[in-house]
């Protein structure tokens, strides 16, 4: 029933967190009855407690890298067999990055997981040893990507590399299982023989959040001084068109990078407030199954399609919403009914087109103060919240002194919001 009172008028096609995969949700608005009736859920939430911080931490620079190709929707219609519009009408995206071009992306695929795909590249070569060589040398890494973003965000920080006391990989697509991709960005970044720390933090779409938070404790406690915080996706890779077309169009790549240091005294910047909350009966709404040890490639049950992104859209999207409602009102009080006081940007992670009605038309919030780039990239993970952050500060919308409020949920299911002063 919940569906039916957020969205009483409207079929939904919408994508991952707060959103629906291919299938069509649909509500008899005259009989105020939704097709397929539910049995209502006993509620057990417990309440969730934010902690009230004065941490005297400053977002010094912010740096973003964006590949290269533009992948329009239109492109993704043809790859999925669907009608042209569909991709931008279910998802409300017009384009997103790809870290390696279309033609690059199927020509490395064992398994040509779209339709179309003649209409791209040439199905019937085959390619040499050298060949597959040229093109992994070619190919574009998530390490080198972050380690891009992060030398911009240095460059606005007026620091060098050497400078860092930290680099903390906050990214939800690893380079490899081992070693920790946080490695890989230390040696993209010259870093090699310097000795100098680096870890990942890993909370899928709120990885950067959590690790804003754990660094910003860090740096107050004197441990550190100068952290690097990068989170980068190359999560285009994990893509099945056909088992997954709305997927398949919600995803982009890309990465971005913010330098924590210590506020000075007259600095007004604080991280002041932080809730983080996980309710794992949604465990399997949204996985990547194999990878890890339960699904590995010498286990005779483990079929392909487990190395590919799946979600089930549906369930996700009355899942998130009614968790999402209660944690905000945990956070603050009318902050799901329009209470906004206290914020000049809300920052939310880039999930879908879904979450965005809802903050705007359900909870009430002010559009023009809730920073959105999903048109233009689409659902970039954990670099979606940095992303849009390092834009609206490049472009003058958040300004030194403003109360920010990070917002946004990830796979498992978690829920994070925090509160900091630019």
């Amino acid at each position: 029933m919940l569906l039916q009172q957020l969205f009483p008028t409207q079929k939904l096609d919408c994508g991952n967190s707060f959103g629906c995969s291919d299938q069509h949700v649909a509500f008899n608005t005259c009989s105020g009855k939704q097709e397929e009736e539910e049995e209502e859920e006993e509620d057990t939430h417990i309440k969730l407690y934010p902690k009230e911080l004065d941490l005297k931490v400053k977002i010094a620079g912010v740096g973003r890298y964006l590949p290269p190709n533009i992948v329009s929707s239109t492109t993704i219609d043809v790859l999925c067999g669907k009608p042209k519009g569909f991709t931008e009408k279910t998802t409300g995206i017009k384009e997103r990055r790809w870290a390696n071009s279309v033609e690059h992306v199927l020509t490395v695929r064992k398994e040509k997981f779209a339709k179309n795909v003649d209409q791209f590249i040439d199905t019937k070569k085959v390619l040499t040893e050298k060949e597959i060589k040229e093109l992994k040398d070619k190919e574009i890494t998530i390490s080198w990507m972050g380690a891009q973003a992060a030398l911009e965000a240095l460059k606005n920080a007026n620091l060098k590399v050497e400078d860092l006391d930290l680099i903390v990989n906050a990214s939800g697509t690893p380079q490899r299982t081992i070693p920790d991709t946080s490695c890989f960005i230390h040696k993209e970044l010259g870093l090699g023989d310097s000795g100098k720390p680096s870890l990942s933090v890993h909370s899928t779409c709120l990885s950067f959040m959590v690790a804003f938070h754990m660094c910003a404790g860090l740096i107050e406690s004197g441990m550190y001084e100068k952290i690097l915080i990068v989170s980068t996706e190359i999560s285009t890779v994990g893509l099945n068109f056909e088992q997954n077309p709305h997927a398949g169009g919600l995803i982009g790549d890309g990465a971005a990078a913010v330098v924590l240091t210590k506020s000075k005294p007259e600095d007004k910047s604080r991280l002041t407030k932080y809730m983080f909350g996980t309710f794992s009966d949604g465990t399997d709404y949204t996985s990547i199954r194999s990878g890890g040890s339960e699904f590995h490639p010498n286990h005779i049950y483990t079929p392909s399609n487990y190395m590919y992104f799946d979600m089930n859209g549906k369930k996700i999207l009355e899942f998130t919403i009614s968790k999402m409602i209660r944690v905000m009102e945990d956070y603050q009080e009318g902050l799901s009914t329009g209470k906004f006081e206290g914020f000049d940007w809300a920052v939310p992670h880039q999930a879908s087109h879904a979450a965005f009605h809802a903050m705007s038309e359900i909870f009430g919030w002010p559009k023009d103060r809730i920073v959105k780039t999903l048109e233009k990239f689409g659902n970039t993970i954990s670099a979606s919240i940095p992303m849009a952050l390092y834009e609206a500060v490049q472009d003058g919308r958040i300004k030194r002194g403003d109360r920010v409020l990070l917002i946004g949920t990830g796979a498992g299911l978690t829920t994070g919001l925090l509160s900091f002063t630019y």
